[in-house]
């Protein structure tokens, strides 16, 4: 949803940070509308290669930097996982928003997975030119202001009322026969705590009974990766509970 609600922003904005005039802009938005052609686990390239074809044939702006002052949305669940790095020039330059910035940082050891990926230089996301943005989902902002108080609202959420029987929660797919599913955090999670090992954790397989009070009544909430970024984050955010992120390098 955050490509979405950025679109009707940016084309309703009426101020001097968009213009009509490209001889004027600094920077460039290409409303490729990629998640609309891949949903969440489609492959994006396909798609995105037509649109920045297309561009680079309809208007001179883009080869005059060959991209790099170019940016559009990535926000299916691998973003730009499955473009290729520096053979293809003008899609590696071209500025990705996503949701998923599983990079490798230069010298270090190559995570799992890694191999997988066709761009093997930096991966998904490229930290000094790609931008990785905060998920946005349907009530959100709402739920948000009700939990915390804001706009003058009462908050009907207290930290001093949490039960302190649920140190750490999760509910939701495990999948132990993908072992590369979630970085394998939800399988090893699952393993350790998933038979009620631990009183004060839950991790839980599938489905759980009134989860958004599950949710509020913990203190932290695992917030895993899945194929790629997961929703939980934000959304845990906005019910009050502390997210606990286990990925390695990445957003």
């Amino acid at each position: 949803m955050a490509w979405k609600v950025f679109g009707e922003m940016f084309f309703n904005d009426s101020s001097a940070m968009r213009t009509d005039n490209p001889y004027e802009a600094n920077m460039f938005y290409i409303p490729a509308m990629t998640y609309a052609y891949s949903s969440n686990l489609g492959d994006t390239q396909v798609h995105a290669t037509r649109v920045i074809d297309h561009v680079r044939a309809t208007w001179p702006f883009f080869n005059r930097t060959r991209g790099l002052d170019h940016f559009m949305w990535l926000t299916n669940d691998q973003g730009a996982c499955s473009w290729p790095g520096a053979t293809h020039p003008e899609m590696a330059n071209v500025i990705k928003v996503v949701h998923y910035a599983w990079h490798h940082p230069f010298g270090k050891s190559l995570p799992s997975g890694w191999d997988r990926l066709q761009n093997k230089h930096w991966g998904c996301f490229h930290p000094l030119r790609d931008i990785c943005a905060t998920p946005y989902w349907n009530g959100q902002a709402e739920t948000a202001a009700a939990t915390y108080g804001l706009a003058g609202s009462a908050p009907t959420f207290d930290a001093k009322l949490i039960p302190t029987q649920r140190l750490l929660f999760f509910a939701g797919g495990i999948r132990h026969h993908e072992p590369g599913y979630s970085h394998g955090t939800r399988q090893e999670l699952h393993r350790r705590f998933g038979k009620g090992q631990h009183p004060n954790v839950t991790i839980h397989e599938g489905s759980f009974p009134d989860y958004i009070a599950a949710v509020r009544g913990s203190k932290f909430c695992v917030a895993p990766s899945g194929h790629g970024w997961g929703i939980r984050l934000s959304q845990y955010m906005a019910q009050g509970c502390v997210p606990v992120i286990i990925q390695v390098r990445g957003c």
